[in-house]
């Protein structure tokens, strides 16, 4: 299942939010999964909804298999052609 994680921050030792070094830079929301083959990969986004949206999509075709890897659909033209 994808795991989503704040980029901006975390929880010390005492249960209490900090801010990371990466506060207010880049995309806060990070998503990240293990394919069936066991390659991990992520997508960041800028909203958190948009990020949980993303995980549950991935998680239902996870667990449906049809998920389909983002470089299966990369092929040259002369090569499909």
């Amino acid at each position: 299942m994808p795991d989503i994680d704040d980029r901006w921050h975390r929880r010390s030792k005492d249960g209490k939010p900090e801010r990371t070094d990466r506060y207010g830079i880049g995309a806060r929301w990070l998503v990240h999964w293990r394919e069936a083959n066991g390659r991990q990969r992520k997508n960041s986004f800028v909203r958190k909804v948009d990020a949980e949206r993303f995980a549950t999509t991935v998680g239902h075709d996870l667990q449906s298999g049809s998920y389909i890897a983002p470089e299966a659909g990369r092929i040259a033209v002369e090569e499909w052609a």
